[in-house]
């Protein structure tokens, strides 16, 4: 079963670019971060949408980008845990 442990909160930019280019980083952030202990999904992957899952396969991270309705850009990072039942 897996269930999203954290609301996500967006962060926002004014355009595109920005929410580009701080996807890319936080992206790097977090991969630098999490070490060997972590692997991207490339199978999942694109430019504005990213998978890392553990290696235990117990948790994941998903990173995109989006546009709100109010045409806002915005990064979101969602971490999820599997509980086994």
């Amino acid at each position: 079963m897996e269930r999203e442990l954290i609301p996500a909160t967006p962060c926002l930019f004014a355009t595109a670019g920005e929410a580009e280019r701080a996807f890319a980083t936080t992206l790097d952030d977090i991969k630098r971060r999490l070490r060997g202990g972590w692997a991207e999904d490339q199978s999942r992957a694109s430019p504005a949408y990213a998978v890392l899952h553990d290696n235990r396969q117990m948790a994941s991270i998903t990173i995109n980008t989006d546009q709100t309705e109010k045409n806002e850009h915005i990064v979101r990072l969602i971490l999820f845990l599997r509980s086994g039942r």
